[in-house]
Order: C-alpha cells, then structure tokens, then sequence
C-alpha cells in the first residue's frame, strides 16, 4: 500500500510538530511550548500515572516549571511510530530532569490534533519503560 502525497505531507508535519515540542522542551522554549499546545491539552504526569494537568493555560504553566526547576531533556532514541490518521507520535525516549539527576526510559505518547495552525498537542503520556 502507498500513501497519497496528502498523507505524506500529514506525516511528515505531524513527525516535524513532535520533533519541534521536543526540541523547545529541551531548549527551555516556554513560548513556542506553549504555542504547540492545543486549548484543551492533558498531561498524563510520568512518575504520578493517575495525575494528570488539563487546559492550556494549566498545562502551560505546570511545562513551565517543570523547565524553570528541573531542566527536562527528552530525546527519542528509538523508531519513532507516526500515524497521521489518528495524530499520535509515540515511541521510547530518554527523559532527563535536573542536568542529569534524574535519568531514565519512557514510553511516550503524544496526540495531536490538526488545526488551522497545523498540530497542536491534545495529550501528552509517558510512563516509565
């Protein structure tokens, strides 16, 4: 089976929206993680499975100081699974906190929605590998 240009494009921009979160995240860009951050987002919390932050302006400010205080680093290190149809991006990464106190494999999962604007993030999961 082949995909149409149109679900290329799809990947590759939803593949582009996930690397570009994860880069700000890196880089401590609070503005353009939030800029990727659909209205009504929810965080699954990786050490707290049952917590979870909802809404933007929450999510925002939770993302906020989890850069601010822990300096999080999150490097995907395995085959990155994309399916446009559904805007999930989800594989095992590296999360680092703290400049390297806290280190440690996920999986991840992120849901994306597309927009006017293109993706923007519905739901973040992770969980310990």
């Amino acid at each position: 089976m082949s995909l149409s240009q149109s679900q290329m494009d799809e990947y590759g921009t939803l593949l582009k929206a996930f690397l570009d979160a994860a880069d700000a995240l890196c880089r401590g860009d609070k503005g353009a993680v939030q800029n990727l951050l659909n209205d009504d987002v929810v965080v699954n919390k990786i050490h707290d499975q049952v917590g979870t932050v909802r809404n933007k302006n929450d999510v925002y400010n939770y993302l906020s100081d989890k850069i601010d205080k822990e300096k999080p680093q999150l490097t995907p290190i395995s085959t990155i699974s994309v399916d446009p149809r559904t805007g999930t991006v989800s594989g095992l990464a590296k999360w680092e906190e703290s400049g390297g106190k806290v280190s440690e494999l996920i999986d991840y999962s992120f849901a994306f929605t597309l927009t006017k604007n293109g993706w923007r993030i519905r739901n973040m999961h992770a969980s310990l590998h």
